[in-house]
């Protein structure tokens, strides 16, 4: 009794990992289409709590952390600034929809040095 226990823990600590690893493919994945003149790396979620939750869905807060790198280089009169040059850290809180369909999300926000908004709607869509 105690295997079969042990082993259906096991499948829902799987199942829970697939879940956030999904999730940090979306959240990097939108947070890279939204950003102009940096790439996204070390995406990361420290926290996250459930909302709400209905009979046909969960609404989820995600709350991490990135580096934004500006991703070309440029160097004038021995000055120069690029991919090997002060990587900045932002922070992020994510609102995921878990549905029958998969988990959906529904907005990011971001907050980076002195800039803060939240990443546009076509950015939202994909996860790869």
């Amino acid at each position: 009794m105690k295997k079969i226990v042990f082993f259906f823990l096991l499948l829902i600590n799987i199942y829970a990992d697939e879940s956030l690893g999904t999730v940090l493919d979306k959240i990097k994945y939108a947070l890279n289409c939204n950003a102009k003149f940096t790439s996204i790396s070390e995406v990361e979620i420290n926290d996250y709590k459930l909302k709400k939750k209905t009979n046909s869905y969960k609404i989820y807060e995600f709350y991490g952390t990135y580096k934004s790198v500006l991703s070309g280089s440029f160097h004038f009169r021995g000055f120069g600034i690029g991919d090997e040059f002060h990587p900045i850290s932002g922070i992020f809180r994510a609102i995921v929809k878990e549905t029958d369909k998969g988990l959906i999300l529904e907005d990011v926000f971001y907050k980076i040095s002195f800039k803060k908004g939240h990443v546009i709607k076509q950015c939202l869509l994909g996860d790869e």
